[in-house]
């Protein structure tokens, strides 16, 4: 029997919202929040954007459709440089930077437990690439001096770095995102305070107090509201805020007005809020007790660097000044409109002799000031500059050539060899030369030489490895069951780097879990070697479409999480059995009144005969033995139809017959076949389509050659919005329940069983059905045919 699949017909969940076009916050929108200062204000904002419009962890991508996209038409991500299409390489499996994007919480779900609406509040969960967002996990935002960067891929460099925190008041493991959103994330963080004041003091967290007020700890305030004043709010924020209050109804009040922030955990504490009343004056770059390294240069060959200046909310004009033996600039004030708008100056170092040289860097009105330390070294040979491109097994080492169209000597060694791990020549002209096959998370030191003429050392440690907690699934995760009844099964696995504990796998109701297909949950633990598991629709399922994740996590690091939809059928709501109609026992057709609608028939008729009809009841539909045979809806079934069934049988001893379905959403002006069945059974059986139409509809069953068949019971469910998909099986399993193999084929099979260390532990001709086999526990390779399944025993 041939069934219609439908591969991505549909959306799975209808986005109902009521879509309004405001570029800005409806007057009088924050009237209630005018005066109030500190905890006030803060709870005086939750009650203007609580109650948002939710618009499911699903509505999300079409919400990034409109609040995250640049003007070329690809996504805004913050975490990568890549440029992809908006629906297109949705995470999803990966391996490298740039294979696909995601929903990033910025804030961890784990911190409020995945709770909703938080789960799937646009303000915080931005399009982002995987694979970072992977790196990112449920740490904290921070500052890190020593942090990784994930390797480039492909021409798409990753964005910020994970490592321990270098920010006064933690020091535990941080992400810290580039300068150009740190205030985005910032203002991010000020609205989950306000929209959630009345929840936050019971989320975790590593950023997160414990109370309403003022939310965060100390070193976190402190590092928001750097973050806030450093990097204004930009354009692209703006179009988002706009943006997510079309499907939201509610907005960010710190992008409406930055100072704000200022009101409640900053300066103005102590002051009522006036909108637009105040902005803090600040200089945004060079950044207070900032430090910036120069570089190396050769004794006697000057240097120099341009420093970006700018500021916000200064009235006076800028002075600046310069301290340090070697350092100049010809700058000496700065006019104030030339700060706002951005500006930069140029430092200059020089030195006569071998030095490693300070100087500090001071801009300052009687409003504001910035402090900045400047490092750069003078040295008495060729000037070796720090390494770039750091990966795990590489850097490349650079240089000034100072010598023309000569060779140097590029040697580099580890801090606990005494032996060189490398040595090179290189021509000086190239001013570079990667290094490879190095160990990771290894410190190094290279020098250059020609002749008597050294560089300086440069230290430079490899990458550590990033852990990886990824699934290996299907292309999409779409079940289709009836109710009462569990989906068919998809399988997925587990895949890991650098994780040393077990997995542990959670999927939401009605949805559940299992590694033996005989213990279902909706959380299980995987072994981190790659152990398969399966994923079903639950039984108890109730009748519409269900989504929900299916998600990966260890003890410190959030994995992978993917979308999972299900469809369970409507009851049948149009049951056509033709006991109603009058029986004719001919086939002179005619429109006759059935059970649900008027019917057409053409060389057909309703018939009971116990000579030779199939029926259920006490009669049915019988085609006569022409091709014009026909049945056809008179009238529609006005609230649209999910999935279609009808029982069929040849009548009598009648040879073989093809009859063809098809619908029409017309009143039968048009009509799309849905498929094509030959019939050869005597005895009624059900054909089943899934119709998945939307719109009042008729269906209409033709004889297109052959004899005469009967027809009966044919039934429809309402519409359900679904995305249905086939579900192809290679014929056989492997898995483990109750600590044995158990493997499933579907006929006669030769089944190899290899140990982790290529050991043949079991091989037989296995007989149709299921074999049990008795294995220690570890991992093993199943072989059958030509596939394999990992199997892990325990």
């Amino acid at each position: 029997m041939k069934r219609l699949i439908v591969n991505k017909m549909l959306f799975l969940l209808l986005l109902c919202i009521s879509v309004q076009l405001w570029g800005q916050a409806p007057e009088g929108y924050y009237d209630a929040a005018k005066g109030q200062k500190d905890k006030a204000l803060l709870i005086a904002l939750h009650n203007i954007i609580d109650g948002h419009t939710n618009v499911g962890y699903d509505g999300l991508w079409t919400v990034y459709k409109k609040s995250d996209v640049r003007a070329d038409g690809t996504v805004w991500d913050m975490y990568s440089t890549s440029k992809f299409i908006p629906g297109q390489k949705q995470c999803g499996n990966y391996k490298n930077v740039g294979d696909c994007y995601n929903r990033e919480h910025s804030f961890p779900k784990s911190w409020f437990s995945e709770g909703s609406p938080m789960k799937s509040d646009a303000f915080h969960i931005y399009p982002t690439d995987g694979k970072v967002n992977g790196q990112r996990s449920n740490f904290a935002y921070g500052e890190t001096k020593t942090g990784t960067t994930l390797p480039s891929h492909n021409g798409v460099d990753a964005l910020g770095k994970l490592g321990t925190c270098s920010f006064p008041g933690y020091s535990g493991k941080v992400f810290e995102p580039v300068d150009e959103y740190k205030g985005d994330f910032a203002r991010t963080y000020f609205y989950m305070a306000a929209r959630y004041q009345d929840k936050i003091k019971s989320w975790g967290g590593d950023m997160t107090a414990g109370n309403d007020y003022p939310c965060y700890k100390t070193w976190a305030v402190n590092l928001l509201l750097k973050w806030h004043r450093q990097d204004p709010v930009s354009q692209k924020e703006i179009d988002r805020n706009n943006a997510v209050y079309e499907f939201q109804h509610n907005r960010n009040p710190f992008i409406d007005y930055p100072e704000l922030a200022e009101y409640i955990w900053g300066d103005q504490q102590n002051t009522g809020w006036t909108p637009g009343g105040f902005v803090k004056p600040v200089i945004t770059a060079p950044l207070d007790d900032s430090t910036i390294d120069m570089g190396v240069t050769a004794i006697g060959k000057p240097l120099s660097k341009t420093i970006e200046v700018k500021g916000q909310g200064i009235s006076e004009n800028l002075s600046v000044q310069l301290q340090g033996a070697g350092f100049a600039t010809a700058t000496s004030s700065l006019d104030k409109e030339v700060v706002i708008a951005g500006t930069t100056i140029t430092i200059t170092y020089n030195s006569s002799v071998t030095a490693t040289s300070e100087a500090t860097l001071k801009l300052y009105n009687s409003e504001v000031s910035s402090t900045v330390t400047l490092n750069a070294k003078a040295v008495d040979g060729i000037p070796a500059l720090s390494a770039e491109s750091v990966d795990l097994n590489s850097f490349v080492a650079r240089w000034t050539n100072l010598d023309g169209n000569v060779n140097y000597t590029l040697t580099v060694w580890s801090e606990d060899k005494n032996s060189p791990v490398y040595s090179e020549t290189v021509a000086a002209n190239k001013e570079k030369q990667e290094v490879t096959g190095l160990d990771e998370d290894t410190q190094y030191h290279y020098q250059l030489s020609y002749n008597s003429k050294v560089s300086n050392v440069v230290d430079v440690k490899t990458l550590a490895p990033i852990p990886v907690l990824s699934l290996i699934v299907p292309e999409e995760l779409v079940f289709n069951a009836v109710p009462g009844v569990a989906s068919e099964m998809k399988e997925a696995e587990v895949y890991t780097e650098h994780i040393d504990e077990n997995v542990t796998v959670t999927i939401d109701a009605p949805f559940e879990i299992s590694t033996d297909k005989s213990n279902w949950a909706q959380t299980l633990t995987v072994d981190k070697d790659g152990e398969r598991f399966y994923i079903r629709l639950s039984k108890d399922a109730s009748p519409g479409v269900h989504a929900g994740l299916l998600s990966l996590s260890v003890s410190d690091f959030d994995g992978d999480e993917v979308d999972v939809v299900g469809m369970v059928e409507l009851p049948i709501t149009f049951l056509e059995d033709f006991e109603a109609a009058t029986q004719q026992n001919n086939y002179s057709g005619g429109v006759i009144e059935g059970t649900m609608c008027k019917w057409e028939l053409t060389d057909a008729g309703i018939c009971g005969r116990s000579s030779g009809d199939r029926f259920n009841g006490k009669q049915s539909v019988c085609f006569g033995k022409t091709s014009n045979s026909s049945l056809e809806m008179k009238e529609d079934k006005v609230n649209g139809a999910s999935s279609l069934s009808f029982y069929v049988a040849l009548y009598g001893s009648d040879t073989n017959a093809t009859i063809c379905t098809s619908y029409s959403v017309d009143g039968g002006n048009t009509w799309t076949e849905l498929g094509s069945e030959v019939i050869s059974n005597t005895v009624l059986r059900q054909l089943t389509y899934n119709l998945l139409v939307n719109a009042p509809v008729r269906i209409k069953i033709e004889q297109t050659e052959g004899k005469r068949v009967n027809i009966d019971d044919i039934a429809m469910s309402d519409y359900i919005p679904s995305n249905i998909t086939s579900n192809e099986t290679s014929g056989w399993d492997a898995y483990c329940r109750q600590g044995k193999l158990i493997i499933e084929t579907n006929k006669e099979e030769l089944v190899t069983v290899y140990s982790a260390d290529a050991v043949t532990m079991y091989q037989d001709e296995v007989v149709s059905g299921t074999t049990t086999v008795d294995l220690p526990q570890g991992m093993y390779i199943v072989v059958c045919g030509d596939n394999a399944k990992k199997v892990v025993i325990k």
